[in-house]
């Protein structure tokens, strides 16, 4: 496993070409947050500025574009990390440290969360791509949008490696009947709302585009992690520091179902024994299998464990929740599912440290898998507990260096598997299913 010293010698470069400058120099300690699951992801540097040559040109809104260099990854070729925009400057004049310069931002994603979005905004029998498209404001200095496995291209720009052509795996075409922006209400709040009807997470690639994307955990780990305990004769092979695991109950129920509401009608359709006819319900059950494996079930309306199941937690616990814009059982089911899958993955998570920014040339990054070896500490999401060993998959990494101390990295890593789309469940008539029908039978027989 190579690491050197050489992650003290990373260094960030701020470059603002709206204002001429290639490179902003001097930085003397800087944070740096990938974290792709979050729009926003921040960073901050401290500058030397004795004499305010950075302060007179630059101001707080500019677009930057972040970098990062270190002489054992990519030989030391700058890569881009992030395009955003300064949030706040801070000119900090020290006695006996001299002036410097502080300045912090985050990705184009600091847009969609600040924005509110004009009132009056409306769309109708769109799709979740377009609906991206429209609501990016030109001024915001957006790529564009990515659809499918888009972060896969963002993965590799971050990485510093050649980019390969972007393969999309998915349409965007996700049928959405009406999309309006009521006061007080974000952008980000919108289509962070609508990702879920296909069961989709939302970023901003390093390269400033909006993503709709889920994770490709079919891959080979990036990163090897080991940790055992100060007793066993391989604590030599230790690579982890400030190991944290973390668990919680809270969000995790036996049942979810999600129930949808259409409130116009065919007569034709209805049934005339049901008394909710325009209700659609999806339905999803966590369980733990009769091999001790968690597994996300499309529910029957009659719940019912198969031989040797059990509950996921020691007691049986439901959720039932409206979502109104489900208008039909498929995308109920897809809501109830992704529910699931989304509670389950943020019920437990895995954090540790490292003095270095890279392992074996390859940067610290989020969206990355990694094999973990803990012989320490345990997984109580099962019946008995696991081992932590197996592959992971980060989904956020913080990089921080100073002059004085160097750097190091922190990480957030959760179980595989979970964030992928549900595929479409129980079924049921569509809108489109129900037009085919309106229009056949009004066709005349002959």
């Amino acid at each position: 496993m190579i690491n050197t010293d050489s992650d003290r010698s990373t260094r960030m470069i701020l470059s603002l070409p709206d204002r001429g400058i290639s490179e902003l120099r001097d930085i003397t300690s800087f944070s740096y947050v990938s974290d792709c699951m979050a729009l926003a992801n921040p960073f901050s540097a401290e500058v030397r500025d004795p004499d305010s040559h950075w302060s007179s040109r630059i101001r707080r809104g500019d677009r930057i574009d972040v970098y990062l260099s270190n002489p054992d990854v990519n030989q030391g070729q700058y890569t881009r990390k992030l395009t955003g925009r300064i949030k706040d400057m801070e000119q900090d004049n020290r006695a006996g440290t001299g002036r410097v310069l502080r300045i912090t931002g985050a990705d184009l994603g600091y847009h969609l969360i600040k924005d509110f979005g004009p009132l009056g905004f409306a769309l109708s029998r769109t799709t979740y791509e377009q609906l991206m498209k429209t609501v990016i404001h030109p001024s915001w200095g957006f790529a564009g949008v990515r659809w499918g496995d888009s972060n896969g291209l963002n993965r590799q720009i971050k990485l510093g490696r050649k980019q390969k052509l972007l393969q999309v795996t998915a349409t965007g075409l996700v049928p959405l009947q009406y999309i309006g922006i009521e006061p007080g209400e974000t952008v980000s709040a919108v289509l962070l709302e609508v990702a879920k009807f296909d069961g989709k997470l939302l970023n901003v690639s390093a390269d400033g585009y909006l993503q709709a994307w889920n994770p490709n955990y079919n891959r080979e780990p990036a990163y090897m992690f080991h940790y055992y305990a100060a007793d066993e004769s391989a604590r030599s092979r230790n690579n982890m520091q400030s190991v944290r695991v973390t668990s919680t109950s809270d969000g995790i129920f036996s049942r979810y179902t999600c129930c949808g509401e259409v409130l116009i009608q065919l007569q034709t359709t209805i049934n005339p024994k049901d008394p909710h006819p325009g209700r659609k319900i999806g339905r999803a059950d966590l369980v733990l299998n009769s091999q001790n494996a968690v597994e996300v079930r499309a529910g029957q309306r009659q719940r019912k464990l198969s031989a040797g199941d059990k509950e996921i937690l020691p007691y049986f616990s439901q959720k039932n929740y409206v979502d109104t814009e489900q208008f039909d059982s498929k995308r109920a089911q897809i809501n109830a599912e992704w529910s699931a899958q989304q509670a389950l993955f943020a019920a437990w998570s895995y954090e540790w440290e490292s003095p270095y920014h890279q392992q074996n040339g390859v940067w610290f990054e989020s969206d990355q898998m990694t094999s973990l070896c803990d012989y320490v500490n345990y997984d109580d999401t099962y019946d008995p507990p696991k081992r932590i060993v197996g592959n992971y998959w980060i989904y956020r990494v913080e990089l921080h260096w100073d002059k004085d101390h160097g750097g190091g990295t922190k990480f957030k890593a959760g179980k595989p598997g979970l964030l992928s789309a549900p595929a479409v469940g129980l079924g049921g008539l569509t809108k489109y299913d129900l037009e085919i029908l309106r229009k056949s039978r009004e066709q005349p027989t002959t």
